[in-house]
């Protein structure tokens, strides 16, 4: 996807779905470059794609978010490298760390401190040269769907908003609380999540959120039966508007239904893109941190 900011908004220029073979990506981890890359210019080329810059997903995986409620500006170099000696007691020379800020508290802002897989950071990074980008941003999927509502929408529907992701080996969750992100975890889903068996399997899938949900979220106060979230939003590759109703229905939770793209402060140029709002709103969130 082709995305920037304008004066009256946000402008999307070109946006394009392709399947990836398994013999280039398998979950999640490039597993022939020279494929992926030979695969990826000939959609930009198609597609007729410019820019300089660019930025790549990391699946949920392949790392881990912590929440930090710090003054503004606190967060730099000297800090970064604190927080990790304290945080991490590992071995810490296989892993990327860096943080995104991700709502305003009353201190300040909420950084989000990021560690990433090294070796699946490096790869999908050096994919960007190759094509002629140089590389801005490798965000988590669930940070993409976060920063994606906030570009567009500027403040979430409601004071407390789920985020489900569904991607496929892993998916994904996050709670939103007055605007401010909290990550949550990645789950292992079945291959029928994202098939054609997608209603047979959501009800299971639906449960382990609940439990997981509880699980990350009790301390401060929210579970899946007395209080839960107001809303529920869902973005994911393979999701339309009947996979997101019927699993909200399994969550018993709010659907947001309106489409967030839908208002003066978005232009969609590239009017023939069959995709829907769950399955760019990611794509778009990414673009834009570019």
């Amino acid at each position: 996807m082709q995305a920037d900011f304008s004066k009256k908004g946000v402008v999307v220029e070109k946006a394009i779905s392709t399947a990836i073979s398994p013999k280039e990506l398998f979950w999640g981890r490039i597993v022939d470059s020279n494929s992926m890359i030979s695969h990826m210019a000939e959609t930009i080329k198609k597609k007729k794609i410019k820019g300089d810059i660019a930025s790549i997903n990391l699946p949920m995986q392949f790392c881990d978010l912590k929440a930090y409620d710090f003054p503004k500006g606190y967060m730099k170099k000297s800090s970064l490298d604190w927080e990790i000696e304290q945080n991490f007691i590992e071995d810490t020379r296989g892993y990327r760390f860096d943080h995104i800020e991700a709502g305003r508290s009353k201190k300040g802002v909420y950084d989000i401190l990021v560690s990433a897989i090294a070796e699946a950071v490096d790869e999908r990074a050096a994919l960007l040269p190759t094509l002629g980008y140089a590389p801005v941003g490798i965000d988590p999927d669930i940070l993409c769907f976060y920063n994606g509502i906030v570009s567009t929408m500027g403040d979430f529907p409601a004071k407390s908003v789920l985020l489900v992701d569904i991607s496929y080996p892993y998916s994904s969750f996050a709670l939103v609380r007055d605007n401010v992100f909290l990550p949550g975890v990645h789950l292992k889903v079945k291959e029928d999540l994202v098939g054609n068996k997608v209603f047979d399997a959501i009800p299971e899938f639906a449960l382990h959120i609940v439990k997981a949900f509880t699980r990350r979220y009790e301390l401060i106060g929210f579970d899946m039966v007395k209080n839960k979230p107001e809303m529920l939003m869902v973005s994911g590759s393979y999701v339309d508007t009947n996979v997101a109703d019927y699993f909200a229905v399994e969550l018993e939770l709010p659907l947001y239904k309106k489409n967030p793209l839908e208002s003066s402060a978005f232009k969609m140029k590239d009017k023939k893109t069959p995709l829907s709002w769950h399955q760019y709103i990611k794509p778009l969130g990414l673009a834009l941190r570019s």
